[in-house]
């Protein structure tokens, strides 16, 4: 589901809520991953015999790569939250995160539900 067709489900304060979680939850990843990268860094002996360095090879690069994926989901979700939590803030009433969502394509048109405020979040 889109921001906005998620903002108009759970209403903007939740769905904040739930995408700071989210990042969150991928950054603890980053440094699961990035634990096993310097675990596997550090165990990786090619000189060994039959098939260890190679499954030794194989667990670093995979932990390197949910690292390396974990931590652009984390910066993706951070600035999405970011955008638009910047533009949640009403003109007319200085209320954060109180809004309805209007309309969703192709930017979000959103009204203040304690002041009927309306204005877009690009």
């Amino acid at each position: 589901m889109d921001a906005a067709g998620a903002i108009e489900k759970l209403g903007f304060r939740r769905w904040y809520e739930r995408r700071l979680v989210e990042a969150h939850a991928w950054l603890v990843a980053c440094l699961l991953g990035a634990i096993g990268l310097f675990g596997g860094l550090e165990a990786l002996n090619l000189r060994g015999a039959g098939l260890a360095p190679v499954l030794t090879l194989l667990f670093t690069f995979a932990s390197g790569f949910l690292a390396w994926h974990a931590l652009m989901r984390y910066a993706a979700l951070m600035i999405e939250a970011h955008r638009y939590s910047s533009g949640a803030t009403c003109a007319g009433c200085g209320a954060w995160g109180k809004i309805r969502v209007l309309r969703q394509a192709p930017v979000i048109e959103v009204a203040c539900t304690a002041c009927r405020h309306r204005w877009r979040i690009d």
